[in-house]
């Protein structure tokens, strides 16, 4: 990065208009923010992300995104959007406003501001439409995946697992294919052929295309052909 963005002749000014804070991920006992990599959504390294005032998660940078001024930029709008959109909401919110009220829980949890259990708990409080009844499915099985990722294989492989037998399925992101390597690895474990074909079916609609799909896809389309 240091002889690529940082020393674009573009990258002083843009800079002025950010807050700029490297973490460095030493996994160094006692060290500080050794676990922010994981807070902003993170994996590897590098990984760029926006943060609001009190540090919570606005905007990861887009895997596939440009790395450089006009990618970071549009995550950076991004970011701003929904920031902007938030503070609003807890404006009216703290009005009385239930609409709001409803609309910044589900935007609070599509943004991963709340934990799964916490969410699973708010939501019981409050009353939705239908439309945003299916939208917090939607968005509760998200957040659930997003934390399961963070764990162990044996146990990511056996929450997913559960999710894809209740039909809870993440939406479509440059993560969601280990939501199926999960899956697939749990069903091939189990000799569960039904639901192999009927993963491997979505895994290969979603992702037949991809390179990391194509090859995934070959080991387990001949891991089926075993059972």
């Amino acid at each position: 990065m240091e002889s690529g963005p940082f020393s674009h002749k573009k990258f002083p000014k843009w800079s002025q208009s950010v807050v700029l804070y490297c973490n460095i991920t030493s996994r160094v006992p006692g060290a500080k923010d050794q676990k922010l990599l994981e807070a902003a959504g993170g994996r590897g390294f590098p990984h760029f992300a926006v943060l609001d005032r009190q540090g919570r998660l606005l905007k990861p940078h887009p895997f596939r995104e440009d790395r450089g001024m006009s990618g970071w930029s549009r995550t950076v709008e991004a970011a701003e959007k929904l920031d902007k959109k938030i503070r609003g909401l807890e404006e009216k919110a703290a009005k009385g406003d239930d609409k709001a009220v409803r609309e910044l829980f589900l935007t609070q949890v599509e943004a991963g501001h709340l934990k799964f259990k916490e969410a699973q708990q708010t939501a019981d409080t409050l009353q939705f439409s239908k439309s945003e009844s299916t939208r917090l499915a939607q968005l509760m099985a998200d957040l659930e995946f997003a934390e399961i990722r963070n764990l162990e294989s044996p146990f990511a492989v056996s929450k997913c697992s559960k999710m894809f037998a209740a039909d809870r399925i993440p939406s479509m992101s440059d993560k969601q294919i280990y939501f199926w390597i999960n899956v697939l690895e749990g069903a091939a474990k189990a000799k569960d052929e039904a639901t192999m074909k009927a993963a491997l079916k979505q895994f290969k609609k979603s992702w037949g295309r991809d390179p990391m799909g194509k090859e995934k896809l070959k080991k387990f389309e001949t891991q089926l052909k075993k059972l």
